[in-house]
């Protein structure tokens, strides 16, 4: 989702009105940051758990096998 603002002038009846709207916009940029935050964090730790399951029951696999990881420009060999 992506939210695009393009300033506009408007006259406001007082200084006050004009901070009101002001205030209702910063509420807005950072309840929308939190949200979307709090889901990257909800996903990423959904992502992390179910990792942590799969490694867990390789390493508990009774079977001999040997696989390689590719990390970058190097490899890393599993046996």
């Amino acid at each position: 989702m992506a939210i695009q603002l393009i300033p506009e002038v408007s006259e406001f009846k007082s200084e006050q009105e004009a901070q009101m709207h002001v205030g209702e916009m910063t509420d807005l940029i950072v309840g929308t940051y939190h949200h979307n935050f709090g889901l990257v964090h909800e996903v990423a730790e959904k992502r992390l758990l179910s990792n942590g399951s799969v490694a867990k029951a390789e390493a508990n696999s009774k079977d001999s096998c040997s696989s390689s990881v590719r990390f970058g420009a190097g490899t890393v060999e599993v046996t």
